[in-house]
């Protein structure tokens, strides 16, 4: 049998306990891969973890690199070095489709001053939408203290003031990240306020098995580090983990 035991190949260094080692073994045909090979089959398994290549295709990709990071230390290299870089892209992502966004409250003294002008905006960075509710105590004189709701860039889109929820109970909704707003009393008689809550609409996030390959392969993959991390560097001779 000329098949090669990768866990022979650590045989230098302390074995690991039994739960952690990894029995892989490299038949004819894959200890003959080369380095090329092992990118590829790299590029292959990331679209298994993407759920790609069928129930058997992520173990069984994960196991040959395994075997091979054993079996060469520029396969263990190659291994480790993708591992940093795929965190490292992960971290620095800016892909909208991931971002999780949080409300933001805008609201006036309670009660507020009469004589009062204030003005203020909010932006939630790579959202689709701002959607505005307000709070059931807003009350302000009407028609004589406005609140007025603005676009980016200073278009009116609407304006609100009452002592009823009936003024108040209409959602606004704001094209694009950003809005803007007024408001401004007059030297009499006033009320509890305003309170409103920015809700984000974010991009939805396209799901997976609807992405070309390439698009696949072109995103970092937290799963793809998840897939080998049991792979043991530290049993390859002549690589060093900076801890």
């Amino acid at each position: 049998d000329r098949g090669v035991g990768v866990v022979s190949s650590a045989m230098s260094s302390p074995l690991p306990p039994p739960a952690m080692t990894v029995m892989v073994t490299l038949d004819d045909f894959t200890v003959r891969l080369s380095d090329g090979d092992s990118r590829m089959l790299l590029d292959l398994l990331k679209l298994a973890v993407s759920g790609r290549m069928g129930e058997n295709g992520k173990s069984t990709l994960s196991d040959v690199l395994k075997g091979l990071g054993k079996a060469r230390r520029e396969v263990a290299l190659l291994l480790l070095e993708l591992c940093v870089t795929e965190l490292e892209d992960v971290a620095a992502s800016t892909d909208v489709s991931s971002l999780t966004a949080s409300a933001v409250v805008q609201e006036s003294p309670h009660p507020y001053p009469d004589n009062w002008e204030k003005t203020g905006s909010v932006r939630i960075p790579g959202a689709e939408s701002l959607r505005l509710e307000f709070d059931r105590q807003s009350s302000t004189e009407r028609r004589h203290d406005m609140l007025e709701i603005f676009d980016s860039i200073g278009h009116p889109l609407a304006t609100r003031s009452g002592r009823e929820w009936s003024d108040w109970s209409t959602e606004i909704i704001v094209s694009g990240d950003e809005m803007r707003w007024r408001f401004t009393s007059d030297n009499s008689v006033n009320g509890w306020g305003w309170r409103f809550t920015v809700y984000p609409t974010m991009p939805a996030k396209a799901a997976r098995s609807t992405l070309p390959d390439r698009v696949i392969q072109s995103k970092p993959s937290i799963d793809l580090v998840s897939c080998l991390l049991d792979f043991q560097l530290e049993s390859v001779p002549g690589v060093d983990i900076v801890p």
